[in-house]
């Protein structure tokens, strides 16, 4: 990834910290960050330029966060699809192949639907990771694109 010459990377867990060590980093809301603890603590430890607040968090929350931490350290999301839930382990690899993680599953994700049933009986479509559509906690940090366009 480094030999793309990416403006930096987003890091979505404490690994991608160490394996992108002096590199240009921003939190991603998976490290959640709901306190000026954790803020800190990722802002100094984990040299990140900035965090993204948790999706946990309300507005009066988020208000209090960023009143309690320098509000610059905070990348805040407006609008997105909220996922419901994340799950360590890819419900297409699990039941629809014999692999065992993204690497020898088949990908059935490409062409088969899972959909899960809550407590009153609606029907909700699991979807592989967003954005590169790969099934795996496995497949590594996403690269930062340059706000100037590039």
């Amino acid at each position: 990834m480094r030999s793309c010459d990416p403006d930096g990377f987003l890091a979505r867990n404490y690994d991608h910290l160490r394996f992108f060590a002096g590199c240009r980093l921003i939190g991603d809301y998976s490290l959640n960050i709901a306190n000026p603890l954790s803020a800190e603590y990722f802002m100094s430890k984990g040299g990140l330029e900035r965090v993204t607040a948790s999706y946990d968090l309300n507005v009066s929350q988020l208000d209090a966060l960023v009143q309690a931490a320098p509000a610059a350290w905070f990348e805040v999301t407006i609008h997105q699809h909220m996922p419901m839930f994340h799950m360590e382990h890819c419900l297409f690899c699990a039941f629809l192949s014999s692999g065992t993680d993204c690497r020898n599953c088949g990908r059935p994700c490409d062409t088969r639907a899972v959909r899960l049933r809550d407590r009153a009986g609606a029907s909700i479509r699991s979807l592989p990771t967003p954005a590169v559509a790969i099934p795996c906690t496995m497949r590594g940090p996403r690269p930062v694109r340059n706000r100037s366009g590039g």
